[in-house]
């Protein structure tokens, strides 16, 4: 009996990860309760360009509370896949499980927010502030209901050891596929609004999105091949 106490205790699942899941459990239930028709036009104009439009043209400061966290949910959700692959992989840099964890939070809310202020600046500098404001709009959208989406999934990753690298394996594919369709509406985006040639469009969402993806893969790709190896 002891023995087997033992052995769930070793087997309990990381408390850095308890406690981010505890907290977000806490941030579904009060924007569920708090903003519940947000949340349904959230997922709806991602399919409704109709949803889309009204979404995009409410700018009460419900919405912009809703916003707000729902962006940070999909953040928490961002890092706990990040710091999940970082553990299955050992890249944790030599650094303790709780202050990696740390860099990790730190890293993907910095970089969002870096991400998009390198974004506007853009947008500025080209002379595309509005097709670059609606590209942000329609990207934070489906970011929102991606955090919503794949929850389950990365509760189900982190509790069910039995099926967790099955289950991981399946929200980076899912994550490829919805990075992949994220960049084609850019591009589609860029030619209809934009009124730039296909492979300008190509080359504007390449700077803004694929670019910073492609560093961090090269930052990552060494430490991810020298585990395997």
């Amino acid at each position: 009996m002891l023995d087997d106490l033992k052995n769930i205790r070793e087997d309990f699942v990381d408390p850095w990860l308890g406690i981010t899941f505890l907290t977000m459990g806490i941030l579904i239930a009060f924007i569920s309760h708090n903003f519940r028709t947000h949340i349904r036009r959230v997922l709806l104009a991602n399919f409704d360009n109709r949803a889309l439009t009204n979404h995009k043209r409410d700018e009460s400061n419900t919405t912009r509370k809703a916003n707000i966290w729902l962006n940070s949910f999909f953040l928490l959700n961002v890092t706990i896949i990040f710091y999940v692959f970082a553990l299955k992989t050992s890249i944790t840099f030599g650094l303790s499980n709780g202050l990696f964890f740390l860099v990790c939070v730190g890293s993907v809310f910095g970089w969002y927010l870096i991400k998009y202020l390198v974004q506007y600046f853009i947008g500025v500098t080209f002379k595309m502030k509005e097709l670059t404001t609606s590209y942000i709009e329609q990207s934070t959208i489906k970011d929102k209901a991606f955090g919503i989406l794949i929850f389950p999934l990365v509760i189900l990753t982190v509790f069910n050891r039995a099926l967790s690298d099955f289950v991981f394996y399946g929200i980076l594919i899912i994550s490829v596929i919805y990075l992949f369709f994220r960049w084609i509406n850019g591009v589609v985006l860029g030619i209809r609004q934009g009124n730039i040639p296909f492979l300008y469009s190509i080359l504007y969402i390449c700077t803004l999105e694929i670019l910073p993806v492609v560093l961090a893969v090269k930052i990552f790709l060494e430490p991810i091949i020298s585990s395997l190896a």
